[in-house]
């Protein structure tokens, strides 16, 4: 209905292991919400909580709702996450062969591509509109985005595209670690509508451009399959990794954010705290 909620994502709680199990967790979560309750008598409050959080959320009045969110990736260098020695020597022996076939893979959705591409510094050089064509979806002022990506200790690249310097967009990347492996992260997105259904061209240019793809184990990003986004970026990156569990403060949700199933709904790493 293109109204404005205030969100909030629920982030790290840490109960120290002596205090575990005489429900002192679940008192934090309560107290927490009695004094958010004090202030707003609605708003979206979610979390994507792990294994070990997640019961006690729950407990305290967050349900799970099925955003159908994923972290779907590309691997580039297979060999890096088995255990088998003679499985892994062979794999790295064949790698080369197998990377190549993926740098062809983006390079040939990357063909043809009539749009500029711009490395910036920060969002002051991006238009302050954010662009918006989903049912549910962060509305990212400018100050809220140089926070994000700018007045972070990690470091983001950020992409602004244009076509004929008219503005078209923006991806964000960022270069990391995950669990010791070098590994590439698309961290948002944000592109007119009239632009979708070139997300594939512009994301495999960008691998292809401005990266080395020796250097990542993969190339992964959060996807919704309710996102607009997902039926161009499923195809770059194939596989899924793992679901994501989205939990939402029930008691203060508006009914719009949990009645979803007709709904389109963009959400990406640069969304929550876990990147």
């Amino acid at each position: 209905d293109n109204k404005n909620i205030n969100s909030f994502e629920f982030g790290d709680v840490y109960l120290d292991e002596a205090l575990r199990g005489k429900g002192i967790f679940k008192k934090m979560i309560d107290d927490t919400f009695v004094n958010i309750k004090k202030y707003y008598s609605s708003a979206f409050v979610y979390a994507t909580a792990n294994k070990f959080s997640q019961p006690g959320l729950i407990r305290g009045g967050f349900k799970l709702f099925d955003y159908q969110l994923s972290l779907n990736l590309i691997p580039l260098k297979p060999y890096a996450i088995l255990n088998f020695k003679p499985l892994k020597f062979i794999f790295k022996i064949i790698n080369p062969i197998y990377l190549y076939s993926v740098k062809i893979f983006f390079y040939f959705f990357s063909r043809n591509l009539n749009l500029k591409i711009k490395l910036v510094n920060d969002f002051n050089q991006i238009p302050k509109k954010h662009i918006t064509h989903h049912d549910i979806e962060l509305n990212k002022s400018q100050d809220y985005l140089n926070w994000r990506f700018k007045s972070n200790p990690h470091e983001y690249k950020i992409f602004m595209i244009e076509d004929n310097d008219k503005y078209v967009g923006y991806f964000v990347f960022r270069e990391a670690k995950y669990k010791v492996q070098p590994s590439l992260f698309l961290a948002d997105i944000n592109l007119n509508k009239n632009y979708l259904k070139l997300t594939k061209k512009i994301f495999s240019k960008l691998i292809i451009s401005y990266f080395d793809m020796n250097r990542f184990v993969f190339i992964a990003s959060c996807v919704s399959k309710k996102s607009n986004y997902w039926k161009y970026l499923s195809i770059c990156l194939p596989f899924r990794y793992s679901s994501i569990p989205f939990i939402i403060f029930e008691d203060l949700a508006p009914k719009d954010f949990i009645q979803i199933r007709d709904k389109t709904i963009q959400f990406v790493l640069g969304d929550g705290d876990n990147i």
